[in-house]
């Protein structure tokens, strides 16, 4: 926020030599010696007033300071006005130097950006980056099981939301997603042979009365990853994601949720009515290249992909083609939006729209590169930009953060 300072000249001036001299004088009288008195007339007297703005004040060290995964690469970057040769890496606790390292800089566009590597630092604690002439940072956790310990903060904020029916239906969607690709991550605390996951989503379907086509969708979805737990339950939600579609997939045309709804169904049932509906959408994408940039498109998508049902190799192989075409696309562009000193973006909207694809494509081929992508996208929201802020901690839907955040729980042992 801009702050604004209005100043009387004559009176600023006037005061500080007053109290300067006053000071002085007073300590020289004797007692009961009177002191000066003032010349009211003048201090009357009418004054300038001078109004000029302040300019914003930007951190000159930007660090991740949700904090970093003990094993991953670590790196602070400087902004100053001036270069910086060394920074400290200090514990929080007493001060303490554990590490001093050399800035790198290097010419960007908007002016020269320095970066150091503290990488080699593994141990747990609370450290902060304190360089000459520039001051610290803020403080920042490096943990064993960090990536881990946010995963189940996160998912555990969205399960109250749930048992309150306030959680989204793409905050339900990313998280069985995740389930679906990476189970072992999803532990079962009360030892009855269910994944809490999958308990409380249980609770939400049942108690769910918004009816829309993403709402059929994602119940159809839970409805298949749950009938291994409980056959009848699961056929009972079935029964109601496709009745919900029914009332609802009139007029929606190519409508992405639609795409979705079909592909889960379809899994979920092998229809034929539902497999000839997803095998339209082939023209229609051919025709529109980035129509992956809507969730919708790619959730269906990667369910489509990972169907056991009889599947349209054509359908496939453009889906593929295209997830793979935009991941590399998305990746470059993301480099730049997220740079922590340049990048400019509309917002975490435009980010997640590409993340999203590159998560996709990152849990099909284990890209390294992707692994890294989806690392640094994640700094960036978590404060390493050029404002500071941690958007994860402000936001109130994790969807998009819940997909980084889970994949990179996922992979943390190959970072």
């Amino acid at each position: 926020m801009k702050k604004f300072l209005t100043i009387a000249v004559f009176s600023f001036f006037f005061c500080v030599c007053f109290a300067a001299c006053g000071q002085a004088s007073e300590e020289t009288l004797t007692e009961g010696e009177p002191k000066p008195s003032i010349n009211k007339a003048q201090s009357m007297e009418q004054v300038a007033v001078l109004a000029y703005e302040l300019p914003e004040s930007k951190p000159s060290i930007l660090i991740s300071f949700r904090g970093y995964q003990a094993k991953r690469e670590k790196q602070a970057v400087f902004t100053s006005a001036y270069p910086i040769d060394n920074f400290q890496v200090r514990r929080a606790a007493d001060d303490q130097v554990v590490l001093e390292k050399t800035v790198n800089y290097s010419k960007a566009e908007d002016g020269t950006v320095g970066t150091g590597s503290f990488t080699e630092l593994v141990e747990e604690g609370e450290y902060y980056i304190f360089a000459k002439g520039v001051g610290r940072s803020k403080s920042f956790h490096i943990g064993k099981s960090f990536f881990a310990e946010e995963f189940w903060n996160m998912t555990d904020k969205i399960r109250d939301k749930a048992r309150e029916n306030q959680a989204s239906l793409h905050e339900l969607a990313q998280l069985l997603m995740l389930y679906e690709w990476y189970p072992d991550l999803f532990t079962d605390e009360d030892e009855n042979g269910i994944p809490q996951v999958l308990e409380f989503l249980a609770g939400w379907s049942e108690r769910e009365e918004n009816a829309t086509l993403l709402t059929a969708a994602v119940m159809a979805k839970f409805s298949f990853l749950f009938r291994d737990y409980d056959r009848k339950l699961a056929t009972k939600l079935l029964n109601k994601a496709s009745t919900i579609f029914e009332q609802e997939k009139e007029g929606q045309g190519t409508d992405a949720d639609y795409f979705f709804a079909l592909t889960e169904l379809y899994r979920a049932t092998g229809r034929y009515e539902y497999r000839k509906a997803i095998e339209e959408y082939v023209e229609y994408f051919r025709n529109h290249i980035d129509f992956l940039n809507r969730e919708g498109y790619l959730y269906g998508a990667m369910t489509y992909l990972t169907t056991y049902q009889k599947v349209n190799l054509e359908l496939c192989n453009l889906l593929m083609e295209q997830i793979n075409r935009k991941a590399e696309e998305n990746a470059e562009s993301l480099t730049k939006l997220t740079d922590p000193a340049t990048g400019k973006n509309n917002g975490p909207g435009q980010i997640f729209e590409q993340a999203c694809i590159v998560v996709a494509a990152n849990y099909i081929m284990n890209n390294p590169e992707y692994n890294r992508i989806v690392e640094k996208v994640w700094d960036y929201f978590s404060g390493q930009n050029v404002a500071s802020l941690d958007s994860v901690s402000q936001c109130e839907d994790y969807a998009g953060y819940l997909l980084l955040l889970g994949q990179l729980y996922a992979v943390e042992e190959r970072l």
